[in-house]
């Protein structure tokens, strides 16, 4: 039987025959050139734009730059403004050709967070709390020049991090502002500060650097030229240490301490029967030192009395880390993991790293919270104190997904997508300011347009919006997202895919379209010229059968068709003015054309919406009757403001779903009534409650009113 709903919409339109026209004629007369071009504007950093409060400026969308993420919250921004439901999707991609590697990562002192982590690239990221994701800070623009090594946070506020090569980054607002600033030293083998300031470089021929201004100029000072130099702490402010080796006797250890914050140096009259690699210090009494053959040397007494311990005969030690004065690890060069309970005394094995990276760093914020990290972009992250490690992905990137939900039919939908990546192939393309680096963000343009249109003209079924942060270079977020979307429990009927907006320069009326998906696809690109003569917009469409792009790579092979609407009509430098070129500019983009294309799109996906809604039969949305009481779990769950509720029953039967909130109460009814065998689909405003954890409780009743089955969902309502 027809849903009566589906009957009076259908009536509606037979009795009122100008209905749909006049619709489409409202959409097309809403698209704006103007909101179309201030949106590349933005995108490409030729304004600025406002994020969280706080001004700034898109200036790259490369990949692994905050540019980059910039455009991704700006779309998201802009999606929960015009009243959407957005929903991050994280992903950790692959970089073809581009060598990434994470090299150190600190606590700030007293609080342990934020965490702080640099990278080879020049680039920032910090962890507020330990269920935080991370946060990129700094985007470097140049990071072959710009490596980073080493950060050290001297309070909540300022962080200093430094590069081997002598670069030096610089905030005092907490990471929202840098100052860049060449140190003048050629070659830093290890990099350390104290919270007054003072900062220290270690450098070869037994040499350290020593600043007292942030990093804007350096003293040096020769302290021996017999040692080689590895690490080095701050006890306190004044007190110092530096650990390495003699040059004549490799496999002596020194140590050399200063207590007057690095002006003067003396040696410590120890003898230390190996090479000391590294060393660690948790207040002005404790500290640590770890040898190239499985020796831990440690003081309580700031370095008068220094006791011996063992870790393992043989291995080298990389780092040595204390989260407190008992609680302390070790990592050796062949990726073993060691573990002292009781202030270094005694070590024991915990695990080894099964990893190809190559490890550069790690800590622990508490005595079982730790992480490590390495090459090729990768982390790992226990939970134990050690004993395991499991992979943690940093998620640089998300796809923005924005809802929303169809009038009549909520779990079918279209889905629109768009990039907002900027990258070529070659390092110095992939670092160039926006658009030249390779995207203008028209694309995205279009997307933001349509949704703010259809907004205010909602049609039966769901329109969904995605932004894609990397399809250039094979980063995953396409095929991120298909798997997002395609494990709920809902039905794509159709993908739409935006590239860059451009035109063939020999047809400047021109749009190419690829469509890829068998009958379907080719009736719907048919449906799409025919549509365009039927509104008189002046484009004449070139149509490319099978070929399919980037960021629907997870759509494919899913009988699902797709559409593309792509640079234009000819191939590479044929089409103008914006195709991938470093001379590329925003002005150089014609905005009727965008206008056009948008027009085009929200006339065609009116009529289209119409039709599918018109197609769907009872029984789409389930593959079969369910085999018992089912209850989905919510989508999109967090929401804001509304989320979809799916329930399955095997016979029919009597059925509520009640909202309560955690206190019990009763917030509202969004199901009530006698229900047929199947899937049932029915959703929540929430628009009207304050954002917080509320339950969606199914409850089904026998003819007796006897509860026959009870399920409860929780929901996470964001505003």
């Amino acid at each position: 039987m027809k849903n009566l709903t589906k009957i009076i919409f259908l009536v509606s339109i037979l009795f009122n025959s100008s209905y749909i026209q006049s619709q489409s004629d409202s959409l097309i007369a809403a698209i704006s050139p103007d909101s179309l071009i201030l949106t590349i504007k933005e995108l490409t950093g030729a304004v600025p734009i406002t994020l969280n409060g706080k001004v700034k400026i898109i200036q790259t969308r490369a990949i692994l730059t905050t540019g980059n993420r910039q455009a991704s919250e700006y779309f998201s921004q802009r999606m929960k403004q015009i009243g959407l439901n957005v929903e991050h999707s994280y992903f950790q991609g692959t970089y073809y050709n581009v060598q990434l590697n994470f090299t150190g990562i600190n606590v700030t002192p007293v609080t342990n967070f934020p965490l702080w982590l640099c990278s080879d690239w020049g680039e920032i990221f910090s962890m507020k709390n330990s269920g935080a994701e991370w946060e990129s800070r700094l985007n470097s623009a140049t990071p072959q020049t710009d490596r980073l090594d080493w950060i050290n946070p001297q309070n909540q506020n300022t962080i200093i991090a430094v590069g081997k090569t002598g670069n030096l980054t610089l905030t005092t607002d907490a990471g929202e502002s840098w100052t860049k600033k060449p140190t003048g030293i050629a070659s830093i083998l290890h990099f350390f500060s104290s919270s007054s300031g003072t900062s220290v470089a270690v450098g070869e021929k037994g040499t350290v650097w020593r600043s007292t201004d942030f990093g804007t100029s350096w003293t040096k000072i020769i302290v021996d030229t017999n040692t080689t130099f590895s690490q080095g702490t701050f006890l306190n402010n004044g007190h110092v240490l530096v650990v390495g080796y003699d040059k004549t006797l490799p496999s002596q250890g020194r140590i050399f301490e200063s207590k007057d914050a690095g002006v003067t140096w003396f040696v410590v009259q120890n003898t230390f029967s190996s090479q000391l690699k590294t060393v660690y210090s948790s207040d002005s009494l404790h500290v640590w030192c770890a040898s190239s053959n499985g020796e831990v040397y440690y003081s309580n007494s700031a370095g008068v009395i220094w006791n011996k311990s063992l870790f393992e005969i043989g291995s080298s030690a990389n780092k040595i880390f204390f989260s407190d004065n008992s609680n302390g690890w070790i990592i050796t060069s062949g990726k073993k993991f060691f573990n002292s309970t009781d202030g270094g005394s005694t070590w024991n094995f915990l695990s080894s790293i099964d990893a190809p990276i190559t490890i550069n760093d790690f800590l622990f914020y508490d005595s079982k919270n730790g992480l490590l990290i390495g090459k090729d972009i990768s982390k790992k992250q226990t939970s134990d104190g050690g004993i395991q490690w499991l992979d943690r992905t940093i998620p640089f990137h998300y796809n923005v997904i924005a809802t929303i939900n169809g009038t009549q039919r909520p779990e079918h939908y279209i889905l629109f997508t768009a990039h907002t990546d900027c990258n070529l192939t070659t390092p110095a393309d992939r670092w160039l300011l926006a658009p030249g680096a390779d995207d203008d963000g028209s694309g995205i343009a279009v997307l933001l347009e349509l949704a703010r249109i259809f907004k205010k003209y909602p049609v039966p079924i769901t329109l969904k919006f995605a932004s894609v942060p990397d399809e250039e270079l094979g980063s995953g977020g396409a095929n991120n997202l298909g798997t997002t979307l395609l494990s709920k429990p809902y039905t794509c009927r159709l993908v739409i895919d935006f590239d860059m907006v451009g035109y063939d320069y020999r047809y400047p009326r021109s749009v190419a379209m690829t469509y890829y998906g068998g009958t379907v696809a080719d009736n719907l690109f048919t449906q799409y010229v025919n549509n365009i003569s039927a509104t008189n917009i002046p484009l004449t469409p070139v149509g490319w059968k099978n070929a399919t792009p980037a960021n629907a790579a997870g759509f494919y092979n899913k009988k699902i068709p797709i559409l593309g609407l792509m640079e234009g009509a000819g191939y590479m430098s044929l089409i103008q003015p914006n195709y991938h070129k470093t001379s590329d500019l925003w002005s150089t983009i014609n905005p009727e054309y965008i206008s056009n294309i948008t027009r085009s799109t929200a006339a065609f996906i009116h009529d289209i919406a119409t039709d599918l809604f018109v197609g769907i039969s009872e029984d789409d949305n389930s593959v079969s009757i369910p085999s018992s009481f089912i209850l989905d779990l919510p989508y999109p769950n967090p929401f804001n403001s509304t989320t979809i509720l799916r329930f399955g029953l095997p016979n029919p039967a009597k059925a509520s779903i009640i909202i309560y909130n955690l206190l019990g109460q009763q917030i509202t009814r969004v199901a009530q009534g006698y229900y047929e065998k199947g899937y049932h689909t029915v959703s929540w405003d929430a628009s009207n409650v304050s954002s917080g954890i509320y339950l969606a409780r199914l409850t089904v009743l026998d003819n007796f009113s006897n509860i026959k089955f009870s399920k409860t969902s929780k929901l996470l309502l964001l505003k």
